[in-house]
């Protein structure tokens, strides 16, 4: 197990075992391999092992995210795996 460091303005959290999440919304979102090695990530896959922690701030960051206004680039704070 690892500890995950929770930032004070993250309101809510979510953990993933799936891709999706409510409905089929990809709260994690897309990002190179790069990028999320450089944080200590991957790409979440069904059979890796982990679980996905994300974090919300507010509510209007749940809303943006879970209703799919913005684009990809909208998603919850990656916190860790």
């Amino acid at each position: 197990y690892t500890d995950v460091h929770i930032p004070d303005d993250i309101r809510a959290i979510v953990l993933l075992n799936l891709q999706t999440y409510g409905g089929g919304r990809d709260i994690w979102g897309l990002d190179n391999e790069r990028n999320l090695a450089r944080k200590g990530l991957q790409q979440p896959r069904k059979n890796d092992g982990l679980l996905e922690v994300i974090g919300f701030r507010n509510g209007w960051h749940t809303a943006l995210v879970m209703g799919e206004v913005a684009t990809q680039r909208v998603h919850g704070k990656r916190l860790g795996q």
